[in-house]
């Protein structure tokens, strides 16, 4: 089982990203990933993998999601699936 089950990955990366924003209609692109993040050696993924997680086009593993959490420092940022129980 997922670490981050109760977690959604996508809604909560759109959010680092866009800097705290929920916009679900925005297509993020990987500039504005590439803008965000610092560490991609550590998160193992590119600027344009990262966005299309974002945009809900690509499952991330969950390392590569604490990842993306610790470079931006935004735990207190994660959206829960709305039908977590």
């Amino acid at each position: 089982m997922s670490k981050y089950w109760d977690v959604d990955k996508t809604k909560t990366v759109r959010k680092i990203i866009l800097r705290g924003k929920v916009d679900t209609q925005a297509v993020i692109t990987g500039k504005q990933a590439a803008e965000r993040f610092n560490s991609w050696n550590k998160i193992g993924y590119t600027p344009y993998e990262v966005a299309k997680a974002a945009n809900g086009e690509l499952d991330i593993t969950d390392s590569v999601f604490e990842a993306l959490i610790k470079d931006a420092n935004a735990y207190a940022q994660l959206e829960t699936k709305e039908d977590a129980v």
